[in-house]
């Protein structure tokens, strides 16, 4: 079947994410490890979705100066931890850009599915990374009310791209979540950005030409 989609996750495929960097800073500012600031935002949220970035913004400076409050940090470490944005620590792969810009060269709907372990909007980092303005759609696990590899999951960023999900061809860096793509009859490849090409695995993205003219014969 033609490909009319072309479906990425966002970590580890199209995005990065210098966790390092961030639990020093946030340690050095709170003096509380990043699983423990983890826990607390996950509690602020209380299973609500974020969907958009002006949400998303108001949250995370509501849930920050609550934090600061609740620690007694001062002003002067309250000021410092509103102005902190957890994006600048994520950056776009060098070989993403030309994959999505392949795609639109294409005519192909992209989207984006996230699983979204940091329980933010999708679309975020996405910007920060010079990503958002080649995404169709973006969805996460939180939006959906399923996760890779449930194939509601799958259906779901199928549908908001308004094609079937034999019509998407899906890049995945972890292969539980590839498998499930393929249940749902998407064409999908394993992102192994540490190990070697071979058949239904790709080393990054950028063979994404080849795979779509080899798809067209």
């Amino acid at each position: 079947m033609s490909t009319h989609a072309i479906v990425f996750d966002r970590d580890g495929v199209l995005t990065r994410f210098d966790w390092a960097g961030a639990r020093e800073v946030l340690l050095r500012i709170t003096h509380l490890p990043l699983e423990e600031l983890g826990d607390r935002w996950q509690a602020w949220l209380n299973g609500r979705a974020l969907d958009d970035a002006l949400d998303e913004s108001e949250q995370i400076r509501a849930f920050l100066s609550n934090v600061a409050r609740d620690l007694e940090l001062g002003r002067q470490a309250h000021d410092e931890l509103l102005r902190l944005d957890y994006a600048s620590f994520a950056q776009g792969y060098p070989d993403a850009r030309p994959a999505l810009e392949e795609a639109r060269r294409r005519g192909l709907k992209v989207g984006v599915l996230t699983n979204n372990s940091m329980l933010v909007s999708p679309r975020r980092m996405l910007a920060s990374a010079a990503l958002d303005d080649l995404v169709d759609v973006a969805l996460s696990s939180q939006m959906i009310g399923a996760a890779k590899p449930d194939p509601q999951a799958y259906r779901a960023i199928a549908q908001a791209l308004g094609v079937a999900t034999t019509s998407c061809l899906f890049f995945d860096n972890i292969a539980t979540w590839v498998e499930g793509a393929r249940r749902t009859g998407m064409r999908a490849y394993l992102v192994d950005r540490s190990g070697e090409p071979r058949d239904g695995v790709v080393r990054d993205l950028s063979r994404l030409d080849a795979i779509l003219a080899q798809e067209a014969v």
